[in-house]
This record gives C-alpha cells, structure tokens and sequence, in this order.
C-alpha cells in the first residue's frame, strides 16, 4: 500500500510535509533565540529597577521623630492608668527610645518599676502616669 501512495504521485505530498516539518523546525529554533534573548533583557531590567528601588529609599526623607511634644505623646500613651515599657512607648509614640526613658526620667511625673507591659506581656521595667 505504501508503495502504492509513493508510485502514485506521493512522494510530492511526502516531500512537502518534511519542507513544512523542517520549516517549523527553524521556525522553533529562531524563537528560543529571540526567548532567550529577551529573558537577558527582562533580567537587565529587573536588576536595573531593583537598584533603582534600592537607591530611592536613601531619598526618601527620614521620618521625624521627636520633638517639643514628646511628654504630651508619652503622656497620652499612658493615659487611663496603663503600664508600658519603654519599647511599647516608642513603639506607639514613635519617639526614639532614648528619647522616652529622658522624658519620663525628667519630665513627666510617672511610676516605674519592674511589671508586666500591658502591650507586649513582658516583665520588664515599666512606666505608669502617677
């Protein structure tokens, strides 16, 4: 039978079909090429947007912290009678660590001693308005 299709004008529909399998074959080839040549651009531009992110974050302005209202924060952090530490006050306040224990240190009338922080359960040193 298969002789029969070769003899018969066959050969033509054959040759035709390896033309077209070897077409698409180049065809593959050439688009892994323009693939792989477009994941080395896509990872240039990933490292290029990761420095750029990187490099963004040092214009950012800081934060500011602190201030001539550090006791009224502090104050309004231990209103209603509660016991903090001093990580818990920075941490609601914003104000720089150093910056809470001075305040409450000289500034504010408070009760300290070591407790348990409402906030975190730690016992440690805490603070509460007197």
């Amino acid at each position: 039978m298969a002789t029969a299709i070769l003899r018969s004008g066959g050969r033509a529909h054959v040759r035709a079909r390896i033309d077209r399998s070897q077409q698409l074959c180049r065809e593959t080839h050439r688009r892994l090429l323009e693939n792989a040549a477009l994941r080395v651009d896509f990872q240039a531009l990933i490292d290029q947007v990761s420095g750029l992110r990187r490099r963004s974050r040092h214009l950012a302005p800081f934060p500011i912290h602190g201030g001539s209202d550090d006791a009224g924060l502090i104050t309004s952090a231990l209103a209603g009678g509660v016991t903090l530490c001093a990580d818990c006050i920075a941490r609601r306040t914003r104000v720089r660590l150093g910056r809470v224990t001075l305040v409450t240190g000289m500034m504010l009338r408070v009760h300290s001693g070591v407790g348990v922080c409402e906030a975190c359960l730690n016992g440690r040193k805490v603070y509460r308005l007197a």
